[in-house]
C-alpha cells in the first residue's frame, strides 16, 4: 500500500474530517448525540493506537494501519468461523 499522506498531521486532518463526516451522517438519521460521541470517540482511540503502535515499531503510521486492518479481518475472520460451527 502507498502512503497516502506526507505527514502524521494530515493523518490526523483526515481522521477528523471523516468523524465530522460521520456526525452529520448520524445526526441526520437520527442518532442520538451521546451515541455520536461515542462513535467519535472510537475515532480518537483508534488514532492514537496508531500512532503508538507506529512509535513502538518506528515505523510509518501507514503501515502500522495496514497491521491495524490486517489484525481487524483476522478477528472477524475468526468471529465468523466461530459462528459457522
Amino acid at each position: 500500500m502507498w502512503n497516502r499522506y506526507d505527514s502524521e498531521l494530515e493523518a490526523v486532518e483526515d481522521a477528523l474530517h471523516m468523524a465530522r463526516g460521520m456526525t452529520y451522517k448520524y445526526a441526520a438519521a437520527g442518532v442520538n448525540h451521546e451515541r455520536r460521541r461515542q462513535k467519535v470517540a472510537r475515532i480518537f482511540v483508534t488514532m492514537q493506537h496508531l500512532f503508538a503502535g507506529a512509535a513502538c515499531d518506528q515505523t510509518p503510521t501507514y503501515l502500522a494501519a495496514d497491521r491495524m486492518a490486517e489484525e481487524r479481518i483476522r478477528q472477524i475472520a475468526t468471529v465468523k468461523k466461530y459462528q459457522e460451527h
